[in-house]
């Protein structure tokens, strides 16, 4: 090392109070005062981040053979790590051994006892562990088990996706939903998923689901979440404003945008549920505004039920879930049957020259 190599501290930046009483009574009786404090100088370094090492012996007011020496001593016993790359070190810190393993480290428990000598069996009273040594016992301890099978996983991530990918704040309104209004227990993935749904696809405003959710809900004998009404209230709320813009935004204020401002139907609206809830739909609300453009665009203005649900039927089968997958299935669909129309041969007239009437019935 030289003053004008570069140095990076990192590592530990803080240690537990047993490491401290480890480091001060036991570490330094094998290492020494110096190097202990230099130690401790170290981890009390938050940012030093590729500077001279001229300026860490300033810091420290160390010559470049003292520091050498020190950061050797703490090597050896583990307490730091160097590494080294052409002109650049980096130092980076280790924390040490509790007071326990130090005494059950053959090499550090040997070195105390050899540099104290008798105040070796005071020093080990005052620290003995007043726990029995478990190291010949069995743990019996019964471990935790919830059976988390797949289905479990895939609905914690649903739920995950749900919170980043939804326009509606779920995650913000269930906390503030207190659970008088909406039980605990009723807080499932399906419940939550399904509010969030309706939310997206027809521009609900926290205020209006939650007074839907209160005039939804029945609460005797057993708390139970009605879908039904639920489902009707949002079908006819009337949105304020519009929330987001391009495809991300509620499918009701997409499909009205769509339309020149002319409101959409109730069975317009019906459509918009059923490709985001039904199971054999349940399309995200960006591909579901896709879809309406593209429903709109190829059947001259009108959303045609039947063209709709094939098409989102097929969508749903080949798990499209991005607007860029569906603008991609539009685009081979397309290509799909210009090819079709390119293998129709026209008819061409010469290939079927006219028969007399005398050749005719030499054939009759």
């Amino acid at each position: 090392m030289i003053g004008n190599d570069l140095i990076r501290i990192e590592g530990i930046k803080e240690i537990s109070k047993d490491r401290l009483c480890s480091l001060l009574f036991l570490y330094r009786e094998i290492l020494s005062n110096d190097a202990v404090v230099f130690y401790l100088e170290l981890l009390s370094i938050k940012h030093f981040d590729y500077k001279r090492i001229s300026a860490l012996l300033s810091v420290f007011d160390l010559n470049i053979i003292k520091f050498e020496k020190l950061l050797h001593n703490l090597e050896i016993f583990n307490l730091i790590k160097t590494y080294n790359k052409d002109n650049e070190y980096i130092i980076e810190m280790m924390p040490p051994l509790t007071i326990n393993d130090f005494f059950n480290n053959v090499i550090y428990d040997r070195l105390l006892a050899n540099r104290i000598g008798e105040g070796y069996k005071n020093l080990k009273e005052i620290f003995k562990d007043e726990n029995t040594d478990k190291r010949d016992y069995k743990d019996i301890s019964a471990k935790l088990d919830i059976n988390w099978s797949k289905e479990n996983e895939d609905r914690y991530q649903d739920l995950n996706k749900l919170t980043k990918e939804s326009i509606f704040p779920i995650e913000h309104f269930m906390k503030n939903v207190s659970y008088n209004l909406f039980p605990k227990g009723l807080r499932t993935y399906e419940n939550i998923s399904y509010i969030a749904k309706l939310a997206d696809s027809f521009s609900v405003s926290e205020d209006a689901m939650r007074r839907y959710i209160l005039n939804s809900m029945v609460y005797e004998p057993i708390p139970f979440l009605d879908k039904k009404k639920l489902k009707d209230y949002c079908l006819k709320n009337r949105p304020l404003k519009s929330d987001g813009d391009g495809y991300n935004m509620p499918s009701l204020l997409f499909l009205k945008k769509a339309q020149k401002g002319v409101e959409p139907t109730y069975n317009d609206r019906l459509m918009i549920y059923k490709l985001s809830n039904d199971k054999e739909y349940h399309l995200n609300t960006d591909v579901v505004n896709v879809l309406l453009e593209f429903a709109l665009k190829e059947c001259d203005n009108e959303l045609k039920p039947s063209f709709v649900y094939t098409v989102a039927s097929n969508w749903h089968r080949n798990k499209i879930d991005t607007v860029q997958r569906a603008k991609a299935m539009i685009s081979d669909r397309k290509r799909t049957f210009k090819k079709r129309e390119d293998i129709i041969p026209e008819y061409d007239s010469s290939l079927n020259p006219e028969i007399s009437e005398e050749d005719l019935k030499k054939y009759l």
